[in-house]
């Protein structure tokens, strides 16, 4: 509304320029005595009128200066406001507006930086500048400077991210420097995405490294309704016979035996005849696929032993979950290819629990935490076989909740939000 209201003035003063310039070259020619007196008189409000066109001349480019160094800084404050006080936030727009206003008789120059995280937009930051420029000439008419201000406003936010990330740790990933790119790229995904974070909250990523396995925190977790854990406490279907004993063969197979339950026991070839152990049959399972407990050896007449599946104590789990579905199979309802939320009725909706040697890293359910995540992301080790379906659908729930997760943050009506999955292999 300044801008038009200046141009109509501009276009008056132009047309009265003119009319006077008029006047001037009549007068020019005139010789009666008085004609001077009345040219005189004239002259004075004909410089004004000319002077007042050069000052809003000055005025208008000044003032667009001005408008230009705000943009910029506006734009510029909207990609740190969220980290500073507003003391910061002030001090930062004032150094950056004078560095970028490029006209020096722009006097008195004041700057204030306002942010509003939750303005019904988004998040905004709004640049006020003043200043005064000293007329050249309209201070003959009693007018020694004119006061000049500017605003500007940037608006963002209304977009907000959740990023599950799936990412492969099999073993396959330790060659030809898979494991490395995928560190690099990870590390690089979660810089951009932190960037365009204005405010905490508005980029939320979880990450789940896998394998054949995911990996929750074990001793958070060893009490979660959510868990099942048939499959731990289940026996080998293959009793060891009766004639087998302390200092006997173990019946699974040369070194597919454990000298104790601890999941850091020793393989044997040998039943322990003596020491806490002794009697104790622990068997391996394939694939670094512990099983959970030992079958203890009882005599019950020379040369003849009955054996009792005592499982191990729950906590030893490592954290290692496996897909969801029957202990033989996936089930009719295809937990296993869902987000369901676990049924604690319902074992085959539940998360079975094993121990494995090649757990994965810990998995991380929806966090804005940047260094935790990339820390998590550059200590991830190659190991195990690969199971792609448990990576994604285990992405898939952390983005809605239940079993290891957390509900997802409350969504604000104000903003529109987009989720996506990521597989790294």
């Amino acid at each position: 509304m300044r801008h038009r209201l200046s141009c109509r003035v501009l276009n008056t003063i132009q047309s009265s320029i003119r009319s006077a310039c008029g006047v001037w070259r009549r007068l020019g020619k005139e010789t009666d005595g008085n004609t001077v007196i009345i040219f005189t008189i004239a002259f004075i409000p004909l410089i004004g009128l000319i002077g007042t066109a050069v000052d809003y001349s000055r005025a208008a480019a000044i003032r667009t200066a001005m408008q230009a160094a705000a943009d910029s800084t506006a734009l510029a404050m909207s990609k740190v406001a969220s980290s500073l006080t507003p003391a910061e936030l002030q001090a930062k727009a004032i150094a950056y507006y004078k560095a970028s206003l490029t006209r020096s008789d722009a006097n008195d120059v004041t700057v204030t930086a306002a942010y509003d995280r939750e303005a019904e937009d988004g998040s905004t930051v709004v640049i006020k500048a003043q200043a005064n420029m000293i007329t050249a000439f309209m201070g003959v008419m009693g007018i020694p400077r004119m006061d000049l201000g500017v605003s500007s406003t940037t608006v963002w936010g209304n977009v907000r991210l959740r990023v599950a990330l799936a990412l492969d740790t099999t073993g396959s990933m330790s060659s030809s420097g898979k494991m490395a790119a995928l560190k690099t790229s990870t590390v690089n995904l979660l810089n951009q995405l932190k960037d365009i974070a204005r405010n905490p909250g508005d980029v939320y990523v979880s990450i789940i490294p896998f394998a054949k396995d995911v990996t929750v925190d074990p001793v958070a977790n060893l009490t979660e309704p959510w868990i099942d854990w048939t499959s731990w406490e289940a026996p080998p279907s293959s009793v060891p016979a009766a004639n087998v004993g302390p200092g006997k063969n173990c019946p699974y197979g040369n070194n597919k035996c454990k000298t104790g339950p601890a999941n850091n026991a020793s393989t044997t070839s040998k039943i322990p005849e003596t020491g806490t152990y002794a009697g104790y049959i622990c068997p391996l399972a394939v694939s670094g696929t512990h099983y959970n407990g030992c079958f203890d050896s009882v005599q019950t007449s020379p040369g003849t032993w009955t054996h009792t599946w005592k499982p191990n104590n729950r906590s030893t789990w490592k954290g290692c979950i496996t897909d969801r579905g029957n202990a033989t199979g996936p089930h009719s309802a295809g937990y296993d290819i869902s987000a369901a939320t676990p049924n604690p009725a319902v074992a085959a909706s539940k998360f079975p629990a094993e121990n494995s040697d090649y757990c994965s890293s810990k998995l991380m359910p929806l966090s804005h935490d940047w260094e935790a995540m990339k820390t998590l992301a550059t200590n991830l080790v190659p190991n195990g076989n690969t199971n792609q379906g448990i990576g994604f659908v285990h992405a898939w729930q952390s983005l809605v909740g239940g079993g290891p997760y957390p509900p997802p943050p409350a969504k604000d009506s104000r903003y529109t939000y987009q989720e996506a999955i990521m597989l790294m292999s």
